[in-house]
């Protein structure tokens, strides 16, 4: 099942899923889940092909300061958009963010140059031919987590979790 991660959070929360694949935006200070960080995933900007910085090989947050930074209400729902702000916040950059309703609108914004957006590098956004990502030298990685709830008494979850380990 894909969803995105409010939702997927929300699944979680109210058992209809037992355990979800997530980048970890504040789960693990979760004290109801516990989690299981599986890969740490570096971040892009993703800007439109005729973008200044479309064919630098990397970038700091400081060179996007004067473009507008699109970001999502998914964004803002799972922390997310807390963390990219702290990160321009570090680099003393104070970003002019547009928010947009979801990541399609996010990605079509960023296609149709109305702005520069964020996305971790495994989104498969960041494979899009109709954008450029530069990788980002100056932001702490994302870390792919499992997450699943304390309480849960599904056998299954266990064993899913002890071979996930081991597969580490």
């Amino acid at each position: 099942m894909r969803m995105d991660g409010r939702d997927l959070l929300d699944e979680l929360n109210r058992n209809r899923l037992d355990i979800i694949f997530s980048m970890d935006f504040g789960l693990s200070d979760n004290p109801d889940l516990e989690t299981l960080q599986l890969d740490s995933v570096p971040f892009c900007m993703l800007v439109p092909p005729d973008h200044r910085m479309a064919n630098k090989n990397s970038a700091s947050l400081g060179d996007f300061e004067q473009d507008t930074i699109i970001i999502d209400e998914g964004q803002k729902l799972t922390g997310e958009a807390a963390f990219l702000q702290n990160c321009f916040r570090q680099a003393g950059v104070t970003p002019n963010i547009k928010m947009a309703a979801n990541i399609h609108t996010r990605l079509l914004w960023t296609e149709s140059g109305f702005g520069v957006s964020m996305f971790n590098a495994s989104n498969r956004a960041c494979s899009s031919t109709s954008v450029r990502a530069v990788p980002l030298n100056d932001v702490p990685n994302a870390r792919l987590v499992l997450a699943w709830r304390k309480e849960s008494q599904n056998p299954s979850l266990r064993i899913f979790t002890h071979l996930a380990e081991c597969c580490l």
